[in-house]
């Protein structure tokens, strides 16, 4: 789901289902990733990813009610 289509569902979901409590949780990636030798992965695609999710959460509790 890419992030608009995240924010459109937690509106609709406020909207339709007013006062039920949501809990979003992710389930991860399987990924072949190299680390440094910091024990770091520096992913710039994943990370630039879930901050645009974050970003559709945060909007989403900004917007008011319809």
């Amino acid at each position: 789901m890419d992030a608009d289509s995240l924010y459109e569902l937690l509106i609709r979901l406020r909207d339709d289902q007013p006062g039920v409590p949501l809990v979003i949780n992710g389930n991860g990636a399987a990924c072949n990733d190299d680390a440094s030798p910091a024990d770091e992965v520096k992913d710039r695609g994943r990370m630039a990813y879930l901050c645009a999710h974050l970003a559709a959460v945060t909007a989403s509790l900004r917007t008011a009610s319809t």
